[in-house]
């Protein structure tokens, strides 16, 4: 049996299933055992009949008398977990028929039928990734088998599977790590190099049966390119060992066994009732860091360490603040790491901007020296004064070139000097010292404890470090240069001053110089770097960095009062058609385009003060009223995104400005549904309770009626181009992004994000971020002020 965290090993199932089998002839419980060791069946009635629907695809007989009985009526526990092979089969490739799912089934159990090896835990995560891997390329297997009439002329599906997925793997959209790992393990299997639950490397001769128990694999490993180079440079003191490249270690003390053994057996496993020969070490600023062992152990000094952070991990409110900081440095690590770089000045600098910006390493060693390289739009460049580079997700280009997507950060003047001296004649002066310096510090700090400072430990830190000065996630990953999944749409919407980045960035950079010197230890090779370090007075940047679809108030004012010109306008055709008697199709049509500029009117200031994306047809919005979410306000349930990723709600705030823009609308429906009605036109309304608040129009039906729908945002733009107005706005979206940056200037970010829906983008629905809420009269406020700044304002317009 395993734990809930572990899937079943197979005596764990036949334990399961062992009163369930008792009674039943000798033929039934040998076919049955049969089935349990080939699917790993879990005791469910529901799992029974999915299996003797595929029995005849594994050559497996299910007896009736078992599927006759009354077993577990619920669902298995951790179906997924303790079952990977058959909540595979049942759940993920449940179609019968389908050719795809066919094939994966016959692969998983290919696999994970009738594991050997003993680790459960590993069993599960090969299951899941290899279930990922299927899951992402069964349509096409499927496609492949229907073609041939499922032959494959002697080749593997699993092979085929493999290569489907590496094809799959070079479109960026799906590339990851996780997904590179999940192929890395289909990989292995189809190679028969793992096994199932088995924790070393395998290898099997050609032509042996399946059914052979993996072999380790003891092959001498060679020693790859990188491993080569960096023996050499041990062997020529390129790492700064000690004594003439010798390696001076003190005599071990005289080991006592009893305590020795007890030490490690704690740290390996866990257990309690040894008691934890141990003290946590903790940092200057009273955060604990890392534990350190007692004497002695019978563990290398590596394999210590790497057990002590296990440790740390079982308890992390005694050793750490967090799981995720074991992998951030603590300041007397990162002040040793810049005092060990300073004897080289690239290393130092190298290391200095990966802390001051949090760019990952890989990109900031393709660094150019003067101008940028076109085809290779995401190298920053050096002009001089400057580094900068281009964000790599986030806003789009702006349509008139500007350079909304180009990030400047000014650099101190001694380290902009001793970059230009030392990068002088070199392109890229950059490139390779991710390696090298991770080389250097795995030697410096081989018998440190903690965590071994690297290049990429150093930029968590420093993601870490700029989050808390600028106190705003998303101004930290346009630093860095990658917003990443999660705040890519709010860095999308975002729009601010390119200098402003230099005044935010400017005491953070302080603050580490600062932090560094503080021990006079290091004070000789760090204070020439870092006394008096201090941002440029003058800002070498001029532009905007962010979204190019900003409306500007004057901009979007004209564009109301284009549309209230022209309705006045028609308005006063309306009534003279009228007074004359003019035909019911003229007066219909004339009616019609007077609500369809009325609905245009209403609909930017709906989008504006709700902060609601483009319509569609499958937009909602509720009215909840005053005394329900809020005793001084009403608000509005909507719903405003049903993409096929997945679907958002919000509550925004019922404005008073908002409220007499609707009831303008509102007005103007009923009174040319009064008019319609006595012309003897009939008039239908589809719209659900859940539509009736927002902007809608009337569109003549050819039977001679008229039909009244939400005006969605391409309705929008066809009203306005039909009455030749000229449509202002960047995109479709502009007074949503208008609406944010405004919203900035008064509010924070956290309530600006769960007002536009931006709260959890991904990152979960269990996100602290989640569960945000903000302060509804401060909001109401400020749309308000926005209101005011943007002109927004009722049409009136009276027909009779």
């Amino acid at each position: 049996m395993s734990d809930s965290s572990n899937a079943w090993t197979m005596s764990g199932v036949h334990a399961q299933w062992k009163p369930y089998l008792e009674g039943l002839s000798a033929e039934d419980r040998s076919a049955m055992e049969a089935a349990i060791n080939q699917l790993m069946i879990p005791p469910y009635q529901q799992s029974v009949c999915f299996a003797q629907a595929i029995e005849d695809e594994f050559g497996i007989r299910i007896p009736d008398a078992i599927c006759q009985a009354t077993l577990e009526g619920e669902k298995p526990r951790a179906y997924y977990t303790r079952y990977p092979l058959f909540a595979a089969l049942h759940k993920t490739f449940r179609r019968i028929d389908h050719a795809g799912d066919r094939a994966a089934r016959a692969i998983m159990g290919d696999f994970f039928a009738d594991p050997r090896g003993a680790n459960t835990r590993l069993y599960y995560e090969q299951a899941l990734c290899i279930r990922r891997c299927l899951e992402a390329v069964v349509e096409q297997l499927g496609a492949v088998l229907e073609a041939d009439d499922g032959a494959l002329d002697g080749k593997d599906p699993a092979a085929i599977a493999l290569q489907f997925h590496a094809e799959t793997l070079k479109h960026p959209s799906a590339r990851s790590e996780r997904a590179t790992q999940c192929h890395n393990v289909l990989k292995g299997f189809v190679e028969r190099r793992r096994a199932a639950g088995v924790n070393v490397l395998t290898q099997r001769a050609a032509g042996a049966a399946s059914e052979e128990p993996p072999v380790p694999d003891t092959r001498v490993r060679r020693r790859t390119a990188s491993e080569a180079r960096v023996a050499a440079k041990l062997r020529r003191g390129d790492y700064d060992r000690p004594n003439g490249g010798t390696i001076n270690m003190e005599r071990a003390p005289k080991l006592d066994t009893d305590t020795g053994r007890a030490m490690d057996d704690v740290l390996a496993g866990g257990r309690t009732g040894v008691k934890h020969t141990h003290r946590t070490v903790f940092d200057e600023d009273g955060t604990p860091a890392f534990f350190e062992p007692a004497e002695p152990s019978f563990l290398s000094t590596s394999d210590r360490r790497v057990l002590m952070q296990r440790r740390a991990r079982m308890a992390p409110t005694d050793a750490l603040a967090s799981v995720a900081d074991e992998h951030r440095l603590s300041k007397g690590a990162i002040r040793e790491t810049l005092a060990y770089l300073a004897d080289r000045p690239l290393q130092f600098i190298f290391a200095w901007l990966v802390l001051s910006t949090a760019m990952q390493p890989s990109r900031l060693e393709r660094i150019r020296n003067g101008s940028p390289n076109p085809d290779e739009a995401a190298a920053p460049w050096f002009d001089g004064r400057a580094l900068r580079y281009q964000l790599l997700d986030g806003p789009p280009e702006a349509a008139n070139g500007a350079p909304n997507r180009e990030v400047v950060i000014d650099l101190p003047d001694r380290i902009a000097e001793q970059l230009r001296h030392n990068a002088l004649g070199k392109p890229q002066p950059f490139d390779g010292l991710t390696e090298q310096i991770n080389g250097r510090l795995h030697y410096a700090f081989r018998m440190a404890g903690g965590t071994t400072p690297t290049m990429s430990r150093l930029r968590a830190s420093a993601e870490l470090g700029l989050e808390q000065t600028l106190n705003d996630p998303t101004l930290t990953r346009m630093i860095s240069g990658e917003l990443s999944v999660g705040y890519s749409a709010q860095g999308a919407y975002q729009r601010l001053p390119a200098d402003e980045l230099r005044e935010a960035i400017a005491p953070y950079l302080e603050g580490e110089a600062h932090k560094a010197k503080a021990d006079p230890a290091h004070a000789e090779a760090i204070d020439p770097w870092l006394d008096g370090l201090s941002m440029p007075e003058e800002s070498s940047a001029h532009h905007v960095i962010g979204s190019a679809r900003v409306i500007e108030p004057a901009e979007f004012g004209g564009l109301l009062q284009d549309i209230e010109r022209t309705a006045r306008r028609l308005l006063r055709d309306v009534k003279r058609s009228r007074l004359r008697g003019v035909d019911r199709a003229t007066t219909r049509a004339r009616l019609c385009h007077l609500m369809d500029l009325q609905a245009a009117h209403a609909a930017l200031n709906w989008m504006l003060l709700t902060g609601s994306r483009p319509m569609d047809k499958k937009g909602l919005a509720t009215l909840i009223p005053r005394g329900t979410v809020s005793n001084r306000h009403a608000v509005i349930y909507l719903d405003d995104k049903a993409s096929a990723r997945y679907r958002e709600r919000r509550l925004v705030p019922y404005t008073p400005t908002l409220e007499a823009v609707l009831s303008a609308h509102q007005a103007l429906i009923g009174t040319i549904q009064t008019i319609l009605a006595e012309l003897d036109i009939a008039v239908e309304d589809p719209r659900g309770r859940d539509q009736r608040l927002l902007p809608a129009h009337f569109i003549e039906m050819s039977a001679g009626g008229v039909r009244i729908e939400p005006l969605r945002s391409a309705d929008l733009s066809a009203v306005l181009e039909a009455h030749h107005i000229h449509d202002r706005r960047p995109a479709n979206n502009a007074t949503r992004h208008s609406v944010k940056n405004a919203l900035l200037e008064t509010l924070n970010s956290a309530q600006v994000d769960t007002f536009l829906g931006h709260d959890r983008l991904g990152r979960g629905l269990h996100a602290p971020s989640s569960l945000a809420t903000y302060d509804l009269d401060g909001l109401v406020k400020a749309l308000e002020a926005i209101a005011r700044r943007y002109t927004c304002n009722s049409l009136t317009l009276a027909v009779n």
